[in-house]
């Protein structure tokens, strides 16, 4: 129902209301203060914010997220390359909003293409280690 509202937004020519993540780290850790966001959506909602401009603004906010903490990252280890899986990307503006947003930074981006991101890639994954060690079972290569 977010993506909906969001995707509204976008064919409405409507702004995103702003929202931000407040992004710490602290003794090598980052995480993401989510109660933060939350009041600003309440206040904006209180205030009779848009919901469709809030609900683009609210997938803009945590696609700068992500982009946030790959710059992190990139800054402590050197890799450059992001791969975004997992059922949250099967939110197809959050993906093409980071995306966008990492490939603009120079990062270079994996995501999923003959696999789904959700639990059926979790499944086939699943089931393709099962195949190999029934295989090596029946060789004789491992005792399960």
């Amino acid at each position: 129902a977010l993506e909906n509202m969001a995707w509204h937004a976008l064919e409405r020519g409507k702004e995103p209301h702003p929202l931000r993540f407040e992004l710490c780290e602290e003794g090598g850790r980052i995480t993401a203060g989510q109660a933060g966001l939350a009041g600003q959506i309440a206040d904006a909602a209180w205030n009779g914010g848009d919901r469709e401009a809030l609900a683009l603004g609210f997938h803009r906010a945590a696609a700068r997220l992500v982009w946030e903490v790959c710059v992190l990252l990139r800054v402590r280890t050197g890799i450059h390359i992001a791969a975004l899986s997992g059922g949250v990307f099967a939110n197809r503006l959050l993906l093409e909003h980071c995306v966008n947003y990492l490939e603009a930074d120079g990062f270079i981006v994996y995501v999923n293409e003959k696999v789904p991101m959700n639990d059926g890639g979790i499944a086939l994954g699943q089931a393709h280690i099962a195949a190999l060690l029934a295989d090596r079972k029946e060789n004789g290569s491992i005792c399960v």
